[in-house]
């Protein structure tokens, strides 16, 4: 489901603790705009007999999918609970639920941008322990952070100038909004023992 073990080693996991969704991406989103949202489950699965179901928690019909992606619009700015429920076969396998924030395109973008910048940080943190091998490995993989505060840096230039721009309109902030979450993949962590691709690595 959108993931690559680059290292692993081995695992001790309950075969009878469920399956459920790890995490879920975006979580702070902007109102009135058609977000994708992906679910990121703790390890790999055939994914041809995994379902979902997407309860988004704003009173919106439940939506099934057969793949780890929903596209959903959040009319009202608020905080909503979005349950996602893994099913094998009509089988129930866990029920997974977070907190999604719906904030103007405005606050959206600040918000995003502070979450990025506090990723970075992390994964500096985690990759200067890392052993050189793993490191060059992760850049690999697209995760080049010198790359990723670049780009977050552009973006966050636009951003300010449309903060300045009296004449800016919702639809600017939303065009940048989308560049966040389309151009820019940064991990929530990374550990030394099994490393998935964007936006998340799980620690199981």
């Amino acid at each position: 489901l959108g993931t690559k073990i680059i290292f692993s080693e081995k695992i001790n996991v309950n075969p009878h603790s469920p399956l459920k969704v790890q995490q879920v991406y975006p979580r702070t989103v902007a109102a009135a705009n058609p977000t994708e949202f992906e679910a990121f489950l703790g390890k790999s699965v055939n994914s041809s007999q995994i379902t979902f179901e997407w309860n988004f928690g704003d009173n919106t019909p439940i939506e099934e999918t057969n793949v780890n992606l929903a596209q959903h619009t959040y009319n009202n700015i608020g905080v909503y609970t979005l349950s996602v429920k893994t099913l094998d076969k009509n089988k129930e396998i866990g029920t997974s639920t977070f907190i999604i924030f719906v904030e103007s395109p405005k606050n959206a973008i600040n918000a995003t941008i502070e979450d990025y910048k506090e990723r970075i940080e992390r994964i500096k943190k985690q990759n200067s322990v890392l052993p050189l091998s793993y490191q060059n490995a992760i850049k690999e993989t697209g995760v080049d952070i010198t790359a990723l505060e670049f780009k977050l840096g552009g973006i966050e230039d636009e951003y300010k100038a449309l903060l300045k721009n009296s004449n800016a309109k919702d639809s600017d902030y939303i065009e940048v909004m989308n560049s966040l979450h389309g151009e820019i993949n940064i991990p929530l962590t990374i550990q030394p023992n099994q490393i998935t691709m964007l936006p998340f690595a799980f620690e199981i």
